[in-house]
């Protein structure tokens, strides 16, 4: 591609661009960790969580001076990456040594009482199948509360503390519950600038100043005509996780699925 064939796509691209970080930014849950950025040794193993896809060119022209809408999709892409990174580290977490519980039913006050043991639990993750009509049945019951935010998932609340809820969507295959504490988990994140482009494309460079500094990673290629091959990606370190950080529990009597 030559540099004033990149005009053409500029200020579209940028608005995709800057809604894929913006969103990637807003959601991704490794900002709440302990995230380290600036790091020396390179002997630490690290993976990438990377979507590649074809984007037709004039997906960033704006035809008779019309701007495409192209922030639905630019923010799904973000939030496949999200997606990707938080089942990373939940299934990191279900094979490290933290401590284990088996309860025999899904009920509040066995599920809290565990999860009461760790000094600061901020965040429980739940499989969505079967457990979603169950939690929300407890706002509806005496002593046992949850707080429902526009836009949020809710919040449990057990005395001073509130836990945000989060459900697992049962294509991870993740089927037991864990609970974290974040401010205990460790966590490295490579840029732009530490990590190597992908070797499936070859990126052009007119597009690559968009990631600089960047934890999201954004390559746009150029192998069939009139399209974008579009990576995107992050790479991140297996979580360190110190005392009491996190928790399992595995649910031995799981209530039937209701969700459909």
């Amino acid at each position: 591609m030559k540099s004033n064939e990149y005009k053409i796509y500029a200020k579209e691209l940028e608005d995709f661009v800057n809604q894929m970080f913006k969103t990637y930014d807003k959601t991704s849950l490794l900002r709440e960790l302990d995230l380290v950025q600036k790091f020396e040794s390179q002997e630490k193993k690290f993976f990438q969580t990377a979507k590649w896809v074809k984007l037709p060119k004039d997906f960033f022209i704006a035809p008779h001076g019309i701007a495409i809408d192209n922030s639905v999709i630019s923010a799904d892409f973000a939030r496949a990456i999200v997606n990707g990174e938080r089942n990373f580290l939940l299934k990191s977490i279900l094979e490290s040594d933290v401590p284990k519980h088996e309860i025999e039913s899904f009920n509040y006050d066995e599920f809290v009482d565990i999860v009461s043991k760790m000094d600061n639990p901020t965040d429980v993750f739940i499989p969505l199948d079967p457990f979603f009509h169950f939690v929300y049945s407890w706002a509806y019951e005496s002593r046992k509360s949850i707080k429902f935010e526009a836009g949020k998932e809710p919040l449990l609340l057990d005395g001073d503390q509130k836990i945000r809820v989060h459900w697992i969507t049962s294509d991870t295959d993740i089927k037991k519950i864990i609970v974290l504490d974040k401010t205990k988990i460790k966590i490295i994140q490579k840029t732009f600038e530490q990590s190597n482009a992908p070797k499936e494309i070859k990126p052009i460079k007119e597009f690559e100043h968009y990631s600089k500094n960047k934890n999201l990673m954004l390559y746009f290629g150029e192998k069939e005509k009139g399209f974008f091959d579009f990576i995107f990606k992050t790479v991140i370190s297996k979580p360190e996780l110190k005392e009491d950080s996190a928790i399992i529990i595995d649910v031995k009597n799981k209530p039937k699925s209701n969700v459909i």
